[in-house]
């Protein structure tokens, strides 16, 4: 299960990404399985998240950025939805 307390606060520093991982599937959206009979896993970005009104927050770094498609960390994405004193 996804929760946020196991998401990291802030950029790793070796510039690593934060994925999710889920289940591969095919194009009819079965499950993919390994030879040995475990389902296939790719690990994914997750979702925008949304603010109170309804606007999208992406939770990776926008093209363009130097940390593009890298995951922001908890203290920037609770600073873009007004809490304040959640330093990096």
């Amino acid at each position: 299960m996804l929760s946020a307390s196991k998401m990291p606060k802030n950029l790793s520093k070796s510039g690593s990404n934060w994925l999710v991982e889920i289940n591969a599937v095919d194009e009819n959206g079965k499950p993919v399985y390994c030879p040995d009979g475990k389902i296939l896993k790719e690990k994914i970005q997750m979702q925008h998240g949304y603010l109170h009104n309804g606007t999208p927050q992406p939770l990776y770094f926008p093209e363009g950025h130097p940390t593009a498609r890298l995951f922001k960390g908890m203290a920037i994405i609770l600073e873009e939805r007004g809490y304040e004193g959640c330093s990096r």
